[in-house]
């Protein structure tokens, strides 16, 4: 995955469904410092690590370093699968992990509570 940052925004642990291993880490379009036009969703499917705070500032997601490798296949005990994607996640100059097969970034509208539909639709992707 690229690098990408989020410096003016927030993000919170918004969801996770064990059933289905997925996630979603959300910066609401109302939060109380600031008023934005849309939310920010990053899914995350298939996932077989997560390392995540609840709240997540200064977010930039960047790429997985030989360190981070070694550091997921000893908490794993095993080899990362070739299909899976490791996500870092750093917030505040920390750095978080998950690994997961799929991962999307979207934009909506939705009001407060309200989840995206993808998060129903994609077992039926993997």
């Amino acid at each position: 995955m690229e690098k990408m940052e989020f410096a003016d925004r927030k993000f919170k642990f918004w969801f996770y469904q064990v059933q289905h291993s997925e996630a979603i880490i959300r910066n609401n379009k109302v939060d109380l410092d600031k008023t934005y036009n849309t939310n920010i969703d990053i899914y995350f499917g298939d996932i077989t690590y997560i390392e995540i705070p609840c709240l997540l500032q200064e977010l930039q997601i960047d790429k997985a370093t030989e360190e981070d490798m070694m550091y997921l296949e000893q908490k794993l005990g095993k080899d990362i699968p070739a299909k899976k994607k490791i996500v870092v996640l750093v917030s505040e100059g920390k750095r978080y992990y998950i690994v997961a097969s799929i991962i999307k970034i979207m934009e909506n509208d939705l009001d407060y509570g309200v989840l995206p539909i993808y998060t129903f639709i994609s077992n039926k992707e993997k």
